[in-house]
């Protein structure tokens, strides 16, 4: 009986239809040796029998542990002791997986969470000046075409920004720069922040990133009705950049400093 079982053969395709499995799959390990049943010289076609069927059964089931091509193959000459030590080693791995997973999945909601949160402000047109000290503590002057800037960058990830000081603001005075919260390696400070500055900010959003006059115009008069001095430069803090209607639209912190 246990040689009839043995040598009792069937062929790739009513294998394929048995097990529900591709004929591509079953080329795929054969290709890879994962497979090795008898072959018909004359043909050249496959039989497979119980052991072959075993196999395939090994396979399939093993998928979910995530076994690279090796450990498949392996399976099948592993000792008891050997197969149960492989499957700890697997379930170990899924173990630190999912740790991984959940604080990617937690950075995620926050991520999205806080993205909301900045379009519905900008959306809310008639929101008002917020007064702050600004979370970051330099602004440094770069370029975004030179090598300058894209080593600081590496070195020290932190928003882009662009600085409209000077008397009149006007967009020939801006300077593009980079908001850090320590002293930079490189690059040319144009602000420092200390605790006691104060800021006004609020959240826009706009076509484009160039000066805007009527946002200067605004932050000035909310800083005179509140005795809050004169406003000093202008800061933008690109947050979101989207596409809407075919047209490119920019979500903005600005700050005034105030004097």
């Amino acid at each position: 009986m246990k040689e009839e079982i043995y040598t009792k053969t069937i062929t790739k395709a009513k294998l394929c239809k048995a097990a529900n499995i591709s004929t591509s799959a079953i080329r795929y390990w054969l290709d890879q040796g994962i497979l090795t049943p008898e072959q018909d010289e004359a043909n050249n076609y496959y039989t497979f029998n119980a052991l072959d069927i075993l196999n395939v059964h090994n396979v399939i089931h093993t998928k979910m542990f995530d076994m690279n091509l090796a450990e498949t193959k392996s399976i099948r000459n592993l000792s008891r002791e050997e197969f149960l030590k492989l499957l700890l080693k697997k379930q170990d791995d899924a173990a630190k997986r999912i740790k991984e997973y959940t604080k990617k999945l937690e950075y995620i909601r926050k991520y999205y969470n806080a993205t909301v949160h900045i379009f519905e402000t900008a959306d809310n047109a008639e929101s008002d000046f917020t007064v702050v000290t600004p979370f970051f503590k330099y602004l440094v002057e770069t370029d975004i075409y030179i090598d300058e800037y894209i080593r600081l960058l590496v070195k020290e990830p932190s928003p882009v920004a662009i600085l409209f000081d000077g008397l009149n603001m006007s967009d020939e005075t801006s300077s593009f720069c980079m908001a850090l919260l320590k002293p930079p390696k490189e690059g040319k400070i144009l602000n420092t922040i200390t605790d006691d500055d104060k800021y006004i900010v609020k959240t826009v959003q706009l076509p484009n990133r160039d000066y805007n006059e009527e946002l200067l115009q605004s932050a000035r008069k909310y800083a005179s009705e509140h005795g809050y001095g004169k406003v000093e430069n202008m800061i933008y803090l690109p947050k979101l950049h989207h596409v809407e209607d075919g047209k490119d639209l920019f979500i903005i912190d600005v700050y005034f400093k105030l004097s």
